[in-house]
């Protein structure tokens, strides 16, 4: 892979094929890319959708790369987008500011009723929940701007998932949820932590990839005595999650490339509350 910078005369130019580089890629998966699902939501503020012109693919990869790279100290290969293969077989909804048409929330979102294959597999062993016959959704790669981390945005990527899930007759949203932290000890805390909150199921037999398994045993557990500092250290994101009914379908694995603890998070629709149920899942 080409680097960004060159020198000439001892100096640093910018490396000109860099950017055409990474507009081809962009441009081979728009290319490949068609909305699966259209979603069309708006409100005074923003306007929610299904991404679907070259210009949206371009601007979401450069927003993951600043969220992704530059915030959360990922790594890339690319100087100025975060991109992968799913990126091709995926919808991706995005939420824009309307003052701007800038593009401040993100999802990308694969379901089963069209692809075979998800993101969290590098991961975990999905065989078994796989093997089932209810459709599944992942959701994967979400980010909000820094200065729109707020309800309505949050409210409005909700709304989005639900209209998505009931199009698609999806039983289960699954995805990878993380704490941006390479602490095995921290891992080894939270899991018994929200183990201890019946946070935790056993379903579907789902354990780390021998790539991105944590060598600790989490049969043993820690002896937790400091519960308020495990709760402050819960993402927002995930409190979302369990808040609404998500549990943790495995023990944790390591990601490299992002530095950081991916708990396994799945959420059954059908055993969501009712209140969440009837605010983002009902017609």
């Amino acid at each position: 892979m080409m680097q960004g910078l060159i020198g000439l005369g001892g100096s640093l130019i910018k490396n000109p094929f860099q950017s055409f580089e990474e507009k081809y890629e962009v441009f081979k998966c728009f290319s490949a890319n068609s909305p699966y699902i259209n979603i069309f939501f708006e409100t005074e503020n923003y306007l929610m959708k299904t991404a679907d012109t070259l210009e949206e693919f371009y601007e979401i990869f450069t927003f993951r790369h600043s969220v992704f790279v530059k915030e959360c100290h990922a790594e890339s290969e690319y100087e100025n987008i975060e991109i992968d293969h799913f990126d091709s077989i995926c919808d991706h909804l995005v939420i824009k500011d309307k003052k701007n048409e800038k593009i401040i929330g993100y999802y990308r979102m694969i379901s089963s009723a069209f692809s075979n294959e998800f993101y969290s597999e590098n991961e975990f062993n999905l065989k078994d929940l796989k093997g089932t016959k209810e459709n599944l959704l992942e959701l994967g790669r979400a980010c909000i701007d820094i200065h729109h981390r707020n309800g309505q945005v949050i409210n409005l990527l909700w709304k989005g998932i639900g209209q998505y899930s009931l199009m698609t007759d999806t039983r289960y949203l699954f995805g990878c949820t993380s704490i941006h932290s390479e602490s095995f000890s921290l891992a080894h805390e939270m899991y018994h932590y929200l183990k201890q909150e019946n946070k935790v199921i056993d379903n579907f037999n789902i354990t780390p990839t021998s790539l991105y398994s944590i060598n600790i045993n989490f049969d043993n557990g820690p002896c937790i005595t400091d519960t308020m500092r495990l709760k402050s250290e819960i993402p927002s994101l995930l409190k979302s999650y369990l808040g609404a009914g998500a549990k943790i379908a495995s023990t944790p694995a390591y990601d490299k490339d992002f530095s950081c603890i991916d708990f396994f998070t799945i959420m059954d629709i059908y055993n969501v509350s009712r209140s969440f149920k009837r605010r983002y899942f009902s017609l």
